[in-house]
């Protein structure tokens, strides 16, 4: 505040000597009433509320001044020196975010000791910054104190502890992106588990595994294996995208709304009205796992669905395969459109029209794929 004061030509309002003694020059009076006015502001302005409930009462940056003195830097009393070294040596780093806060509050109150007579050494400054901080930076400290005489100054400890802090402020980023990353691939990890734990062997019908990793298929073929013969059987792929299936306890089988499969695919033959082996023996049918099965046979099914108990008209479905080897049934909707049928995926579910508009079928969402069930 002195320098403030300093500044502006205005320290000598609150020192003795500038009251007017000539009352009758009134240029004088209105220039020495502007600048007692200008250094009252400057006072006051820079007080808080706390010092400004002691110094509300007076008019005069002199007696402002003096009252502020007295009560903050009483140059003839130990007691503020007392409370100011108290505090010096209480601060302590975990006091406070960071090793340029926890210094600068250490300048500040060196500062006001300096003010009122009280002069700290930089060597007794040096230690004193050392003793406040914890143990974990007791490597540090050792190093800083096997440092020869001459460089031993409170500028060198600041500069060093304030490198470390740095130093240790970029390790913990570090750790914290590696701990990052290890928690994204652990929880990648728990998804795939998780999405795995759901699938269905189209072979064997068992939960947890594909047709490609299923165990019965090398069982069987070790029981049962295949004579060399000098033909090779042609076959024609059959697409089937759904990889997933949802099992039933009844014999029943549910049907997949499935929009990557080239054919309509049925499981049990006792759903077929007209049923032609011949017509299938060269298709092979790909699933989305990788594996592949042949059909057994072409033909058209008729069956009833059943959805929000409720029964709903027969479903024909023309060209249908007959795979043995999945567990349920498969419409696929490029057929159904090739057949004229209209298809509506909405939130509520799965809809089939024919070419009148008629409903002939609705179909659920159940894991993420459309679901009918035959009566």
């Amino acid at each position: 505040m002195k320098l403030v004061l300093m500044e502006c030509d205005l320290w000598t309002t609150v020192q003795p000597g500038e009251e007017l003694k000539d009352t009758g020059d009134h240029r004088k009076m209105r220039l020495q009433k502007c600048r007692q006015g200008k250094a009252f502001a400057k006072i006051s302005l820079a007080l808080g509320d706390e010092q400004q409930q002691h110094v509300q009462h007076l008019s005069s940056p002199k007696d402002v001044w003096e009252e502020l003195q007295r009560l903050y830097a009483p140059m003839d009393s130990k007691l503020r020196i007392l409370q100011l070294r108290r505090q010096l040596y209480s601060e302590k780093l975990e006091s406070h975010g960071g090793m340029d806060a926890c210094l600068g509050k250490i300048n500040h109150i060196v500062t006001e000791l300096t003010n009122i007579g009280d002069r700290i050494g930089h060597g007794d400054l040096a230690m004193i910054i050392l003793c406040g901080l914890p143990e974990d930076w007791d490597v540090v400290i050792s190093s800083i104190c096997n440092l020869p005489e001459s460089e031993f100054c409170c500028s060198t400890v600041k500069r060093r502890l304030i490198a470390e802090w740095v130093k240790r402020i970029e390790s913990s980023g570090k750790c914290a992106q590696a701990m990052a990353a290890t928690t994204a691939e652990r929880s990648s990890t728990d998804r795939r588990q998780s999405t795995k734990s759901m699938l269905v062997c189209f072979r064997c019908g068992k939960l947890g595994h594909l047709a490609r990793e299923c165990t019965s298929k090398a069982q069987k073929s070790l029981k049962h294996p295949k004579a060399p013969t000098g033909k090779q059987t042609k076959t024609r792929p059959c697409n089937m995208l759904a990889s997933y299936g949802i099992r039933t306890g009844d014999k029943s089988i549910s049907w997949i709304v499935d929009s990557g499969a080239t054919h309509h695919m049925c499981p049990d033959g006792r759903y077929f009205t007209r049923l032609h082996k011949a017509d299938a023996t060269n298709s092979r049918v790909c699933t989305a796992d990788g594996s592949t099965t042949l059909a057994a046979g072409k033909g058209t099914v008729i069956v009833r669905l059943l959805h929000n108990k409720r029964m709903l008209d027969k479903f024909v479905a023309h060209n249908t395969l007959l795979v043995p080897g999945i567990k349920q049934g498969v419409l696929s909707v490029r057929q159904m459109v090739e057949n004229n049928r209209r298809i509506v995926f909405d939130k509520i579910g799965f809809h089939i029209y024919d070419e009148r508009g008629k409903l002939l079928t609705e179909a659920e969402q159940q894991v993420r794929l459309y679901v009918t069930k035959t009566v």
